[in-house]
This record gives structure tokens, C-alpha cells and sequence, in this order.
């Protein structure tokens, strides 16, 4: 490279080049100075010559003309069913807080943390006061002397009762009986009532033929009286037969009745007896409740998660003992209005957020009549793998799909973010081939993240939901 340099200075050194180009700088210079307008404007032309040539050879090539791409965007198709979201309540069972029922004072806590129990496992013990007296205890101690004697005096009482009932029965046959023997005497009486009479008339006659100084008047006399007492006798004890064998009598009324009176209090005592020894029965088992509201147990066999109380604390009715886990079931539930109710969908699956877990189900009930106030009730019965993931009371999202897919039929709800207000109208960007084309709609009631669109829809629309289009870009679906 320095060799090629040494070589090219010795040509220009060496040539004649310097000399012409000093010939001609003199010339030009006298011709300057004879002829300054024609120098100007010759130069002038000079410098146009070079502008000219300059710009055509710096001439930028031709831009080629960038084609313009289509706009990728998204669309919601008519007769997909919206989906509205709401806060749904987690209703957890199988997880309970054991509360105090009664007042008093904790003597001993009968399990620990993670200990699992079975059902109906005694858990706390509580006393009436201090020294460890309960009155529960005694009240049912007391009611269950009560019901023991009530039972073990049964069987005399009862046996009494019947032997009373006994006693009022052969009462009334014997009754009947007397009735009996009377009935069978009265042909016998009036027998004897004949044969008195017969004597006495015989008698009577011998009287008036004989004289009263005659020594037989006297004994006659005497069998007269004698024959009138008997008969007088005889005629009461007829009559008293005859009163007596009458079945339409008081007698035989009151014998009857008197049977009756006697049968009917010792059904009453009877009765009496059978619930004196309920009555018993039961005030044991209220004291036995009143007991054991001193002495909490497991409801269900589970596991001890909390202990929140220890020995010797006071407690009131509602104070938390401890909490028990055992088998749960876990369901959301969704307060919706009337309209929305109606129109659940229960084809299409709801969406749940549990934890960050999404599951999809539909409901497995909508309460036809409102439960909370005026809201209805939308119920999922969630899975049971999910009952770590959810808390009692707590809240989740769902999202629900209001109306039905697509059957033939246009669907009714579109995103409410592919809407577009003027000042008079409602339109939509519909895909019609691969352009985008405006549409007027008649828009109805607003479902959380949908509208409902009353008119301007047609079957088969596609609406565009890119909010970075206008009418006649051309675009293409991703």
C-alpha cells in the first residue's frame, strides 16, 4: 500500500498536469476580469448544470408500497349463551363450633387437638358450680326414683283396679240374681196369698155363726187376726217380688247403672295410672336433656380441630367450646333476581373460581319461589375434593350462562362492550365475508357483562367485540 501511495506522488510530481492546470487558472482569471456578467452567469449555469446532475444522480430508489394487512380480531357468535358473574356464598357442613347450652363452670375437657372422636363422644364436662355440683344431675337423679316408683307400684294398682272392677261386676250379677229368685217365689206367694184367703173367709164364716159366749168365738177371733197378718204380709212380699223381678224397674236401673259408674272410674284410675308412669318417663328424659346440656358431645364422629375453652372457665349459653370437623358437604349458593332466575341456564356449565380452581357444573337447583327477601336461589353442590379450598360463609365467582345456546332460535344478550352509543342510536360491528359493517340495535335490560338486544339481530350474526376496528376494515378472525 505505501509503495502504490510513493509511485502515485512521483506521477503527479513528474507529469505536466500542474503546469496546464496553472495555464488555464491564469487564463480563466484574465477572462474573469475582462468579462465579469458573462463569467457570472456562465458560472451561474455551471452551478445549475451540477444541481441538476446532483439530484439525478442522488436519486432514491422507488419505495415499494406496502400492502396493508388485515386487522386480526375476535367475535361472539349469536346464540352462544352470556355469562353474567356473581358472588356466590359458600355453604359448608360437617364443620360446627360445639357452644355452651348452659351456664356454669368447665371441670374438665375430655379431648384434644386432632383427636378423632366417634359420634356422641363426650367432650366437656360443666358444673353448676366450682366444687363440681351439678343440679342438672340431681333433678334427673331425682326424676328417675320417680318414674322407678311409678313403675314398681304399677302392676299392684293395676291389679287392684281390676279386682274392683271384679267386685262391680258380681255386684250387678248378684242383683240379677235376687231378681231371679224373686221372679221364681211370686207363683209360690200367691199360692199362699189364695190359701190365707180361703182360711180367712172360712174363718170369718165360722165367726158369724157362732155366738161371741160361745167358748171356740175367742180361739176364732185370734185365728182371724192371725190369717189377716199373714196375708198382709204375704201381699207386701208380692209386691216387692214383683218390683224387683220387673227389669224396667229403678232398681234394676240403678243395679245397671251403678255397674256402670263403678266399670268407668276404674277405667279412669287405669288411665290415670298408665300417665302418671308416662308423665314419669318423660320428665326423666327432660331431665336427662337438662343433663346432658351440662355434658357436650360429638354430634358426628370427626376430628378436634380447636379446643377454646380449658378447665375451670366460666361459660354462659353461646360461648364456643371447640370446633369439630367431620364429613362435609359443600355448596355454593347465588341470590339472583326473578328474571335472571328464570333464565339460568341448566345446559350450558357455570364456571366456578375456587382458590384459584376453576370448575365447571350446572346447577343442581333453582328455587322457584324467592328464599332471601326477593332473590332467588341458584344452588351447586360442589365436589368434594374442593372442601380444603373453601371456608363457611366465604365468597366465590361464578359465572352463570343466562338464556340457552343457539337451537334455531336468535339469542337475545351480546357483550356489553361491543356496543358503541351515538346520540340517537345503539350500533354493533357485525362480520359480514371478511369486512366489518355497521348495525343499528334496539338494546333492552343490561345482565352484568351483557345486554339485551330487543331488536337488530339477525340468525348467524357474528359480532366483532375489538373495539379498534370501524366499518369497511378488512380483517380476519383469530
Amino acid at each position: 500500500m505505501k509503495n502504490i501511495i510513493r509511485r502515485f506522488r512521483r506521477f503527479i510530481t513528474n507529469s505536466r498536469i500542474p503546469n496546464r492546470t496553472k495555464k488555464f487558472g491564469t487564463r480563466t482569471t484574465t477572462f474573469a476580469k475582462k468579462r465579469p456578467i458573462a463569467t457570472f452567469f456562465s458560472a451561474l449555469g455551471l452551478l445549475f448544470v451540477l444541481i441538476a446532475l446532483g439530484s439525478f444522480l442522488n436519486k432514491p430508489a422507488p419505495e415499494k408500497v406496502a400492502k396493508k394487512e388485515a386487522k386480526l380480531i375476535s367475535t361472539y357468535s349469536i346464540g352462544q349463551a352470556p355469562r353474567v358473574s356473581f358472588q356466590a356464598k359458600i355453604e359448608k357442613s360437617g364443620v360446627v363450633t360445639i357452644s355452651a347450652l348452659a351456664p356454669g363452670v368447665v371441670t374438665y375437657v375430655n379431648v384434644v387437638e386432632g383427636q378423632e372422636v366417634g359420634q356422641y363422644t363426650n367432650l366437656v364436662g360443666i358444673a353448676s358450680n366450682y366444687s363440681g355440683g351439678n343440679v342438672a344431675s340431681l333433678g334427673r337423679e331425682l326424676a328417675a326414683l320417680q318414674y322407678t316408683n311409678a313403675k314398681d307400684t304399677a302392676d299392684i294398682q293395676r291389679d287392684t283396679i281390676k279386682k274392683q272392677r271384679e267386685i262391680a261386676e258380681k255386684t250387678d250379677e248378684n242383683a240379677d240374681r235376687l231378681r231371679e229368685i224373686a221372679g221364681q217365689s211370686l207363683s209360690e206367694t200367691r199360692n199362699l196369698i189364695s190359701l190365707n184367703e180361703s182360711a180367712l173367709a172360712g174363718v170369718t164364716t165360722s165367726l158369724q155363726t157362732t155366738p161371741p159366749t160361745d167358748a171356740a168365738y175367742p180361739q176364732l177371733v185370734a185365728s182371724r187376726l192371725q190369717l189377716e197378718g199373714g196375708l198382709a204380709q204375704l201381699r207386701a212380699g208380692l209386691r216387692n217380688a214383683e218390683y224387683f223381678d220387673n227389669s224396667a224397674s229403678p232398681a234394676a236401673s240403678l243395679s245397671n247403672l251403678g255397674k256402670d259408674v263403678a266399670l268407668r272410674q276404674l277405667e279412669l284410675q287405669e288411665k290415670a295410672l298408665n300417665l302418671a308412669i308416662e308423665s314419669s318417663s318423660l320428665q326423666l328424659k327432660i331431665a336427662q336433656v337438662n343433663e346432658a346440656s351440662f355434658y357436650p358431645s360429638a354430634p358426628f364422629a370427626g376430628i378436634v380441630e380447636r379446643v377454646h375453652v380449658v378447665p375451670g372457665e366460666l361459660v354462659n349459653p353461646g360461648t364456643p367450646l371447640l370446633t369439630l370437623h367431620g364429613d362435609q358437604t359443600l355448596k355454593a349458593v347465588v341470590l339472583v333476581p326473578a328474571d335472571i332466575a328464570r333464565k339460568v341456564s341448566k345446559v350450558e356449565n357455570s364456571e366456578i373460581v375456587i382458590n384459584g380452581k376453576k370448575v365447571t357444573m350446572t346447577p343442581s337447583h333453582v328455587s322457584n319461589e324467592a328464599t332471601d327477601g326477593q332473590l332467588y336461589s341458584v344452588v351447586y353442590q360442589l365436589p368434594a375434593e374442593y372442601q380444603n379450598d373453601a371456608t363457611n360463609n366465604s365468597f366465590i365467582t361464578i359465572d352463570m350462562p343466562i338464556g340457552l345456546p343457539d337451537t334455531g332460535s336468535i339469542a337475545s344478550y351480546i357483550p356489553i362492550d361491543t356496543v358503541y352509543q351515538s346520540q340517537n342510536n345503539s350500533y354493533i360491528y357485525v362480520l359480514e365475508g371478511n369486512t366489518v359493517k355497521s348495525r343499528n340495535i334496539t338494546l333492552g335490560a343490561i345482565f352484568g357483562e351483557f345486554v339485551e338486544v330487543e331488536r337488530g339481530l339477525r340468525s348467524g350474526d357474528r359480532i366483532v367485540t375489538n373495539r379498534n376496528v370501524i366499518a369497511g376494515d378488512k380483517v380476519r378472525v383469530q
